[in-house]
């Protein structure tokens, strides 16, 4: 809690400041250059209270979360809410004084017993009217630039828009070329198991050839093994008889 205490101690400080101010100039013992000059410190752009304040209590009200303990976070948030409301209360009272403090500009000192003549009434009303010009036209101002952020803000969600819709549909299209090519990859594993076993198949058919063939020729009398008789190889005596015979008929039939 050590950055919420800094911070909250110094929001606690600030607005006893601003307070003790607000009621000095509600005495009404103040002089009018000192009424302006609390203005001025309360208003000033670059390091007036009310900025520094505003400042301070987003600090607070970020260095709540890093508390631990959710008792103490309870406690916290309820001492930034009174903060708040102490804030926004003496922001009316100011505004209530600034505006009783130039509508006694307008109208005069009524101490003074002098009356104002209209030229003195109409001239204070014009400066004031000015003012309020000038305060719209800024409103105006800032509205006109606000609309251009906007705008543009508008503009480049287009855009981003247009660029997700290119990337769905880049994706899409990705997406339909891996199912392509996933069902292409399934029809090729599909080929390679059936060549596989066609390999096996045709390996099997030699291997099972070579063994006739091996067994054959250890075996050549076929006595313990059915092999068709056109399939034993002859007898070299059977041979021998068959070439002789073939010898003695060729000779008769030249006789």
């Amino acid at each position: 809690m050590t950055d919420y205490t800094y911070f909250s101690e110094k929001v606690e400080r600030q607005l006893d400041e601003i307070e003790a101010m607000y009621s000095e100039m509600k005495s009404g013992n103040l002089s009018a250059s000192k009424k302006a000059e609390y203005f001025k410190k309360l208003d000033d752009k670059s390091n007036g209270l009310w900025k520094r304040q505003t400042s301070v209590m987003k600090s607070m009200k970020k260095s709540i979360v890093s508390i631990g303990n959710s008792s103490d976070r309870t406690l916290a948030h309820q001492a930034y809410k009174e903060f708040k409301k102490k804030e926004e209360q003496l922001r009316k009272d100011f505004n209530w004084l600034r505006e009783s403090s130039e509508s006694n500009e307008l109208m005069g000192n009524s101490g003074d017993k002098q009356s104002l003549t209209q030229k003195q009434i109409a001239d204070a009303t014009v400066s004031q009217a000015n003012r309020n010009a000038q305060d719209a036209g800024g409103l105006v101002n800032t509205a006109e630039q606000i609309m251009g952020i906007g705008q543009n803000i508008a503009v480049n969600l287009e855009e981003n828009n247009e660029k997700l819709r290119r990337i769905n549909e880049k994706t899409a299209g990705i997406q339909s070329q891996i199912d392509r090519a996933g069902k292409a990859v399934q029809v090729l594993k599909r080929r390679v198991m059936t060549d596989k076993l066609f390999w096996v198949f045709l390996l099997l058919v030699i291997v099972a050839i070579a063994a006739i063939l091996i067994y054959v020729a250890m075996n050549p009398d076929q006595s313990s093994f059915a092999v068709p008789k056109a399939a034993v190889p002859p007898n070299p005596e059977e041979v021998s008889k068959d070439v002789q015979a073939a010898t003695s008929g060729r000779r008769q039939m030249f006789r």
